[in-house]
């Protein structure tokens, strides 16, 4: 019953967060919270997955919610697999302009290393490994 809630709550508290929506992501974190905080000792992986996301998104303040979002449906979802191809390159070149190769003042390098991975990742299903390096 209770499985799945608190993924799909966290993945919807990004996407709330990525279209500039706050108090609606705020509603989800919460929501996600409030499921952590349950007498359960089972957790499917997805959901202790959702509640590691939300200690970070706290962390940072939600500025990597699009970073999050990109991995969460690039490698557990892999949702990139049925993406068209310009929906693909849509979102690896918004991907390369908030997160450029190199680290800045405001990312780290692993922020940048992720990014690339996800960018990587996606051209890579697609057929497309010989722009997954540029």
């Amino acid at each position: 019953r209770r499985s799945m809630v608190p993924s799909m709550a966290m993945l919807s508290a990004l996407c709330h967060q990525v279209g500039g929506e706050r108090v609606a992501a705020e509603e989800m974190l919460q929501l996600v919270a409030s499921y952590e905080q349950m007498d359960k000792k089972n957790w499917g992986r997805q959901d202790t997955t959702a509640f590691s996301q939300r200690r970070s998104f706290i962390e940072d303040d939600g500025r990597h919610a699009l970073l999050q979002l990109c991995e969460s449906l690039v490698f557990r979802l892999r949702c990139s697999n049925w993406m068209s191809l310009s929906s693909i390159e849509a979102l690896c070149h918004l991907l390369h302009t908030q997160y450029p190769p190199r680290p800045t003042t405001n990312l780290t390098a692993d922020h940048c290393a992720r990014a690339a991975m996800c960018r990587a990742e996606m051209l890579r299903q697609h057929g497309r490994s010989e722009h997954a390096i540029e």
